[in-house]
């Protein structure tokens, strides 16, 4: 929320979430639904489009339903 109010710049957010995530895994816990795919688009902001991939790739494996939508993502970030 921080980071859409221009508070907080994409790096910061990144270390938010990675913290988050990270806490998740600890307890044996899922990230919610948009985390992995927003924490890829950060990634992809700050030209690490390796880990925009894989998080964009995590959020469609965790969450099916989101596969139309990362798969755009995805096929939108290669023609670049």
């Amino acid at each position: 929320y921080a980071y859409f109010k221009a508070e907080k710049g994409p790096e910061e957010s990144i270390l938010s979430l990675e913290k988050i995530r990270e806490e998740a895994r600890a307890k044996g816990k899922n990230v919610p639904p948009g985390m992995q795919a927003h924490l890829g688009m950060l990634y992809g902001q700050t030209g690490r489009t390796d880990l925009f991939e894989l998080n964009l790739q995590a959020e469609r494996e965790q969450y099916p339903e989101s596969s139309t939508f990362m798969d755009f993502l995805l096929k939108k970030n290669q023609g670049q």
